[in-house]
């Protein structure tokens, strides 16, 4: 079992534990009579299941919970050693390759040209030395037995709390079902499916962070173990260190840095929290101190390798105007990843354990919309993969062909938009705004997604919107969307549709209205109207 297995573990139990809830609000329903349906009854027969739900959840993942806390040992174990034996590699490689440690050197000078009584002085000063670095190691093995003992004792907190947690939400929505029924929903099912959105919406969060976010236990469990692994490894390399005598490292450079490690990727620090280094060994910042303003936070993805004085390349610490728009992007993208995978795993949760058709079929739409956005920001929008082909203000062309030819150049758009008051309000609103438009050729989509509105950027799709009008129509559009800046709805959408008609020069007259109002419940049917 990894890191990630224990996550899923979780992950499983999560989505049993609200399986089991779903279908005691299944199988007990509510007697329908010619008077309506009989709530207090049902209530009296889902608090008896209830407590038979508590029982069940707390014999049947008491023996999974130990075989998870079991394994955390392993891991945090194997992860020192892997460390250990990944350093100990790299430092040899180095002196295959020429490097000498300062141990060794220091060793050899000392020797020089002493006789046989001095020699032994030295050797004997040495296994002192031996000595207080067997202590350092010692101390090693008390942090790793305080770090495990800290990782179970939070696992079993957070196990505590999902059951807790998915009995008191089931006891909300025993209540909850009634006050949604009495406020006019006609079926059974609509009434329980109101009264579990929300808890099906945000999952089984019961772990709070000081900042006050909520997450889940697979979420938490994920985070706290691969937290641990990681300094448990960095522990093993810095072990390895101190046996050679070496305290400096390197923040290794990448692609994608975590925001809070940015300022001190490229730069050399004396190891002071994992190598035994000191503020004596260079003049480099202490590795305790960058951690102090946020390095090697939860969750974070950097790392260093040592630095071999003097034989190592100096790095360069600075960081190029494109380099910093690359990550800058590159962070960007992976928000907007992060949060379309949310919204998929939310939906899913919503259509799988919803009990009425209707909202079922509703939310098997909302899934494939974000799977479209989760997909793109995996794969097509990585823009550095993409050609840029033209840029125009607040519009790039950017296409994933091997060869083709831009029918939609952003200067046509804009005399276009021009040709109306909407369009020319609109276009001046994302001018003003500075709101990006990209403009994407060759990218796998849906024939009828033609745009949309996220992160205070416009995507726009050539292949589908074809031609220069259809394109403007889209961006006016998701325009609208930008401007607005609410939460979408049927409302948003019946305005941005308006302003589509009024580029066109049609009418509203109650007619076109009424028939855009129905073009919006078929195609926007999981929105609702405020």
């Amino acid at each position: 079992m990894n890191e990630y297995d224990i996550g899923k573990a979780f992950e499983r139990i999560e989505n049993e534990l609200i399986r089991s809830m779903i279908r005691n609000l299944d199988r007990h329903r509510a007697e329908e009579t010619e008077l309506g349906y009989n709530w207090e009854q049902w209530q009296v027969k889902q608090l008896q299941a209830l407590e038979e739900y508590k029982k069940a959840n707390r014999k049947q993942f008491k023996g999974r919970f130990r075989r998870i806390n079991a394994s955390i040992d392993g891991l945090i174990s194997l992860a020192r050693q892997e460390g250990n034996m990944s350093q100990e590699k790299a430092i040899l490689e180095a002196i295959k390759k020429g490097y000498r440690p300062r141990t060794f050197k220091d060793l050899f000078e000392k020797y020089k040209g002493k006789n046989i009584r001095e020699i032994m002085d030295l050797i004997l000063r040495k296994n002192i030395q031996s000595e207080i670095n067997g202590e350092f190691f010692k101390l090693n093995d008390r942090k790793m037995a305080a770090l495990i003992r800290a990782t179970k004792r939070d696992f079993q907190k957070a196990e505590h709390a999902i059951l807790r947690m998915a009995e008191d939400q089931y006891r909300k929505i025993i209540f909850d079902a009634q006050v949604y029924a009495n406020t006019g929903s006609a079926t059974y099912e609509k009434a329980v499916d109101m009264a579990t959105k929300d808890f099906l919406s945000r999952g089984i969060n019961c772990i709070e962070y000081s900042n006050g976010a909520r997450h889940t236990v697979a979420d938490y469990a994920y985070m706290a173990i691969q937290t641990a692994c990681k300094r448990a490894y960095l522990t093993g390399e810095g072990e390895k260190r101190k046996e050679w005598g070496i305290s400096t490292v390197i923040m290794n450079k990448r692609g994608n840095p975590c925001p809070k490690c940015l300022p001190f990727v490229g730069k050399v620090l004396i190891d002071d929290v994992w190598s035994g280094g000191s503020a004596k060994d260079g003049n480099y910042p202490l590795m305790s101190q960058a951690i102090a303003r946020g390095l090697y936070h939860p969750r974070c993805k950097d790392s260093h390798t040592t630095y071999f004085e003097g034989f190592s390349t100096p790095p360069d610490e600075r960081f190029t105007q494109k380099e910093i728009n690359e990550i800058e992007k590159n962070i960007k993208n992976e928000v907007r990843k992060q949060y379309a995978k949310r919204q998929v795993d939310k939906y899913e949760r919503l259509e799988e354990f919803s009990l009425d058709d209707d909202n079922k079929k509703k939310y098997r739409k909302r899934i494939k919309s974000w799977e479209i956005v989760h997909s793109n920001e995996t794969n097509t929008f990585k823009e550095r993969e993409l050609r840029y082909k033209d840029n125009e203000g607040i519009f790039t062309t950017l296409d994933a062909r091997s060869k083709g030819k831009d029918v939609i150049k952003p200067h046509n758009i804009k005399k276009e938009m021009r040709k109306s008051e909407i369009g020319k309000e609109l276009l001046q609103y994302l001018e003003d705004n500075n709101i990006p438009v990209r403009i994407f050729y060759g990218v796998d989509i849906e024939k009828d997604i033609m745009g949309y509105f996220m992160d205070n950027e416009i995507y726009i799709y050539a292949d589908n919107t074809r031609t220069v009008k259809e394109t403007t129509l889209t961006l006016i559009h998701e325009a609208t969307h930008a401007k607005i800046r609410k939460p979408n709805s049927k409302n948003q959408e019946l305005e941005c549709f308006t302003n589509e008609y009024k580029h066109k020069g049609i009418e509203l007259t109650e007619k076109v209205k009424e028939r855009i109002i129905k073009h919006i419940d078929n195609k926007y049917d999981y929105l609702e109207w405020e």
